[in-house]
Parts: structure tokens; C-alpha cells; sequence
């Protein structure tokens, strides 16, 4: 056999237990069983080849949602620290395009499950934007909201409520003029 046909069927092979995988790691979520061992979970995750079909499954998702990140200035303005200008709670405005949104909101996603790391994301929002804002512009709190929003029958609005995820104290300004 050919270098060339051996890695051809090499390839195939590979491809064949990511399909395997997929279809497995999906089984799963529709009948609620543990058919793929950790050990190959892990595997799939960090090759990002998991995948969900909820949107199939007998129990479907029943809201939505989007993350806000405001920064309070030392101006007494709140300024929106994804898209820039004033916070939008409203899904119908139209928001700027971000360079990596499924990556941010991945991140965000994560923030939710580790309130430890929120600490560190609003540490680094602070010091980040305050390296280059005038004093009057500087952040002095980062606060981070989730917007819910229930689906509702066709022909009904939405309903959004808005949570606070966490508040954090942004370090003294460069100024030395404390936060409040």
C-alpha cells in the first residue's frame, strides 16, 4: 500500500470517530445517559467538535439571553464596555459587530460558572481602559448584567429581566483621587 492511500484511509478513519463521537455526545443529551466516557469527552472538547441538538430535544429552551458590561466613569456616566456608548437592554437595537463575539460570549458563558475569574476579567477591564481615559473618563466600578429574555408563544412580546452577575470596585484612579 502507498504512503499516500494509508494516510488517505487514515483520514477517513479519523473523520469516521469524530462523526461517531458527535452522534454519541448528542444521544446524550436527548435521552439523558452517559454514552461517552470522560476520558474521550475531554478529547472532543478540546478539539471543539461537541456539539447540541437542545434545539430538537423533547425539552427545548424556553429563553434566551445576552451579557451587558457597564463601567461606571468617574464622570458619573455609565459607559457599555462590550460595544461602546450607553448600555442597550433592548435586543431590537441594532449592536456594533465584535472581532470574536462567539469567543466573548463563550468567556462570558464561563464567567457565570466561576465567580472567582469575574474578579479577574473586571480587574483587567479597569486597569485596561484606565491606562488611556482622561481622569474625568476613568473607571471607578464594572458591573456585569445577563438580560433574560422568555421565549414566548408566536404573537406575544418578550418579557426581559435583567440580573447582576457581579459588581466590582475598580482600584484607585490614576489621579490618586479614590473610587466611589
Amino acid at each position: 500500500m502507498s504512503p499516500r492511500r494509508a494516510l488517505r484511509y487514515l483520514v477517513e478513519a479519523i473523520a469516521g470517530l469524530c462523526l461517531i463521537y458527535v452522534f454519541l455526545f448528542n444521544l446524550e443529551g436527548v435521552w439523558g445517559r452517559v454514552l461517552v466516557p470522560e476520558s474521550v469527552a475531554r478529547i472532543g472538547h478540546g478539539l471543539g467538535i461537541e456539539q447540541r441538538w437542545d434545539m430538537f430535544a423533547p425539552s427545548v429552551s424556553t429563553w434566551d439571553g445576552w451579557f451587558t458590561v457597564a463601567g461606571l466613569r468617574a464622570d458619573g456616566r455609565v459607559e457599555d464596555l462590550l460595544y461602546g456608548g450607553e448600555i442597550r437592554r433592548d435586543r431590537s437595537e441594532p449592536k456594533p459587530r465584535l472581532v470574536h463575539p462567539y469567543r466573548l460570549a463563550e468567556y462570558l458563558r464561563y464567567l457565570v460558572e466561576r465567580p472567582p475569574d469575574r474578579r479577574v476579567y473586571a480587574s483587567w477591564l479597569c486597569r485596561s481602559w484606565n491606562e488611556t481615559a482622561q481622569p474625568s473618563r476613568q473607571l471607578v466600578r464594572v458591573e456585569m448584567h445577563f438580560v433574560l429574555e422568555e421565549t414566548p408563544p408566536p404573537g406575544i412580546r418578550p418579557v426581559t429581566e435583567t440580573k447582576r452577575l457581579f459588581s466590582f470596585r475598580c482600584p484607585e484612579l490614576a489621579t490618586g483621587e479614590s473610587a466611589r
